[in-house]
């Protein structure tokens, strides 16, 4: 592992390595050219395994540190990839994030739930995970450290917190997140948490679900019948794990509650966030308009 690189880079890495690789059907180094490497990369993206062009390039640049380490360390005696153009297209990092309406997401819950395992996760244990991550705004790495000792639910008002070394405000301020929960879905929760030792992490050990938190949500999407990519008025927009933050982010600000309220509940350090995550449908357009007061004639 390279000076800097974390576990997960490695991992992520390693797996863009290994899929162009098997897309490509190389068995031998010869095999390996820009182009084949390229097609490769562009069957991948139109399979829908990423989305951007940003993230077509990024396979690209792991495939050519691969074949320039190789060069470099004397296994091969020459970079079939030196020469490989970058992958031409729209180069924003991501698309624009949409969210789940109510109804999806109760019927995203409904399926997942008799879904058959993914990433290690069962169905039942999905169903959890993305409940939460609705209700509390968690980041997938959040998640995957949560055990039952950060559920404080027998105090008024129950709360969950986060250790510093995990939450990624926690990493810059080193306090703690504490996360306030409603008291119905405490109560939700006390029976599914009481099946767990204290100190047991909820989702295993194992980092294969979150370091591919999107891929498996995906499937689950699609077992549902619900379409990935939606057209908004940001223009087409994704639904992926992310997306579960926009959407308690979107429900805060629909209780009519001030924007510096939501950022606390949300933990937002500014507006433009707020911005960021909310969400505003064709639904609360007209509910807004329906709301306005008419002069009385």
């Amino acid at each position: 592992m390279a000076v800097g690189n974390t576990e997960k880079q490695v991992f992520l890495v390693k797996g863009r390595i290994e899929s162009v690789i098997a897309r490509a059907s190389f068995n031998e180094y010869a095999q390996i050219d820009a182009v084949k490497v390229t097609k490769a990369i562009k069957d991948l993206n139109n399979e829908g395994q990423f989305k951007t062009t940003a993230t077509a390039n990024k396979y690209l640049e792991a495939m050519r540190a691969w074949t320039r380490w190789m060069l470099l360390n004397g296994r091969w005696d020459r970079d079939p990839l030196v020469t490989a153009p970058k992958i031409k297209g729209d180069t924003s990092n991501t698309r624009p994030r949409a969210i789940l309406s109510p109804q999806d997401f109760e019927k995203l819950l409904r399926v997942t739930r008799e879904q058959p395992p993914r990433r290690k996760l069962s169905g039942d244990q999905r169903y959890w995970l993305y409940l939460i991550a609705s209700q509390t705004g968690l980041r997938a790495q959040e998640l995957h450290s949560l055990t039952p000792a950060n559920f404080h639910l027998d105090v008024r008002p129950p709360y969950l917190e986060i250790r510093n070394t995990i939450s990624k405000r926690g990493k810059k301020t080193g306090r703690k997140d504490r996360i306030e929960l409603q008291q119905a879905f405490a109560e939700l929760l006390r029976p599914w948490l009481s099946e767990f030792l204290v100190d047991t992490r909820l989702w295993g050990e194992s980092r294969s679900w979150w370091y591919k938190a999107a891929e498996m949500l995906r499937f689950d999407l699609r077992a549902a019948g619900i379409a990935e990519l939606v057209q908004t008025s940001e223009g087409q927009s994704v639904v992926d794990f992310h997306s579960f933050r926009g959407l308690q982010v979107t429900n805060a600000m629909r209780t009519g509650q001030p924007s510096r309220v939501v950022m606390k509940v949300a933990r937002l350090s500014s507006e433009t966030l707020l911005d960021r995550y909310v969400k505003v449908s064709e639904s609360d357009v007209t509910a807004c308009v329906e709301a306005m007061p008419l002069p009385q004639l």
